[in-house]
């Protein structure tokens, strides 16, 4: 009798460790099929200006330890580095205002802090402290039990404008988790995007004296290996870029991955076997379970014909395309323009192309080049894909005249690279756990387990920890206790 066998459907990095968690903790076969010529998703890096650069994701946080613990396994611990600058900006009524460094996700921690920045008015400031003032009324019982006012918000921007007012919400707040979602927070739900925020609120009256309080939980408990790598900054990254995650994922992986391989849809061709069909005219296989590591938008076309009503859930999850624009400009044509830091966001409401600029080659101390600086530019959100459907020459355009706007660059860049992600950032809308989880109640009996940023949170480490949860909830389902 031929021993259990999962497909793994989607080469990104929550597919990649899928098929390694199921490799490290069984003797089962496991396969993983991805319909491009490379496995990686998002997390790619290629030669530019003489350097190893990042296409997509240039670091991962480590407020969560998955990231560091499998970059420890995989033998990249001593690679891995903090950022060399720890500054950043926001672009605000015409010039570049400092970030709060004391700050969680935007939300102000330091009111002094935030009055420094000039990045909100003394309305905004008096709206902060308003929100401090209900944890000491709390503390002496003149304000309801602990918690109280945290139910009744759905979206991450209703709870930050009703504790801290439309001022703080869209010119610090929205500029960051907008940034990390390509999204509008005013449509985001609230405990998929910003679960930090819906704790802080859950457990104070006081946002911000929530977040002080979860901040230092999370420092006394911080992990030996994010401490010793000098992680104060919450962000690391392999000094060889991103893409040497996945890069050790495959060298891992061998000839379980097969490339070029399309799949068609996945359906039952047995009470407990699912049928992967491939869209090439090849054979279909069988398997006993099977892992959808890809987008929500084609894990609905694949499920399709066989569970046309988990497809259905996954198929009304939006998503939003960006473009990153990676830019070598001489150094002696910047010697006047701001690079103290790590790069600056950009607010939706004051009306630039631009989300987000990254200055890399100053971020970076293995990208630094006394002859060269890099900016790696971001743009698109969600509503408005125009710009990732340009054409080459329309998006540089538009960067350049942002940039000369914020920081006054004129001259032209020596080199350009533009790397599109069309539909790559899923929204989160409100219900989005709850739909994940009838999605998945309805999957699970057959076998059919998701992975991956469309279902259980954006970022690196939340895809490895969906990666690995889809793994071991498949093994389970074959009777095997990873």
């Amino acid at each position: 009798m031929a021993k259990p066998s999962i497909a793994i459907v989607g080469g990104g990095i929550a597919g990649l460790v899928a098929a390694y968690e199921i490799t490290k903790n069984s003797d089962m076969e496991a396969v993983l099929y991805e319909a491009s010529g490379r496995v990686g998703g998002k997390l790619l890096t290629t030669p530019y200006a003489g350097r190893m650069v990042d296409e997509g994701a240039d670091a991962f946080i480590t407020r969560v330890p998955h990231a560091i613990e499998l970059c420890e396994e995989l033998g990249l611990g001593d690679e891995l580095v903090a950022p060399n600058a720890s500054g950043a900006f926001i672009w605000s009524d015409g010039s570049l205002k400092p970030l709060p460094k004391s700050q969680v996700l935007g939300v102000p921690l330091d009111i002094e802090e935030l009055r420094a920045s000039g990045l909100v008015s003394e309305a905004g400031i008096a709206a902060a402290e308003e929100d401090l003032n209900r944890a000491e009324f709390a503390s002496g019982g003149n304000q309801p039990a602990v918690g109280a006012q945290s139910t009744t918000q759905d979206t991450t921007g209703a709870l930050v404008r009703q504790r801290l007012g439309d001022e703080i919400a869209e010119k610090l707040v929205f500029p960051l988790i907008g940034s990390i979602n390509a999204g509008n927070c005013d449509l985001l739900d609230l405990q998929a995007t910003a679960p930090l925020l819906a704790e802080a609120a859950a457990d104070n009256p006081s946002l911000i004296a929530g977040l002080r309080n979860l901040r230092q939980q999370a420092q006394s408990k911080a992990s030996a290996a994010a401490v010793s790598k000098g992680a104060a900054s919450i962000f690391l990254a392999p000094k060889s870029g991103m893409g040497k995650i996945a890069r050790q994922l495959e060298s891992r992986l061998g000839e379980q991955i097969c490339l070029l391989s399309p799949v068609a849809s996945i359906e039952m061709s047995a009470v407990e076997l699912s049928a992967i069909r491939f869209s090439d005219g090849r054979d279909s296989e069988n398997f006993d379970a099977v892992v959808l590591a890809t987008p929500s938008w084609a894990a609905a076309e694949l499920l399709s014909k066989s569970h046309s009503d988990a497809a259905a859930l996954l198929s009304d999850i939006d998503y939003a395309s960006v473009v990153l624009v990676t830019l070598a400009f001489n150094h002696s044509s910047l010697l006047d323009a701001e690079l103290s830091g790590s790069g600056f966001l950009v607010p939706a409401s004051e009306g630039l192309t631009v989300t987000a600029c990254s200055w890399a080659s100053s971020k970076w101390e293995h990208l630094r080049d006394e002859e060269k600086v890099i900016l790696r530019v971001s743009l698109g959100r969600h509503g408005d894909d125009a710009i990732a459907s340009a054409d080459d020459e329309r998006i540089v355009a538009a960067v350049l005249d942002d940039l000369e706007q914020t920081m006054g660059i004129t001259a032209r860049p020596q080199d350009a690279r533009i790397s599109r992600w069309h539909r790559s950032f899923p929204q989160y809308a409100p219900g989005h756990n709850e739909k994940i989880a009838q999605a998945e109640a309805r999957l699970a009996p057959a076998g059919i387990f998701l992975a991956g940023a469309g279902y259980h949170g954006i970022g690196v480490p939340a895809c490895i920890a969906s990666g690995g949860k889809a793994a071991h909830a498949a093994l389970r389902h074959l009777g095997i206790s990873p």
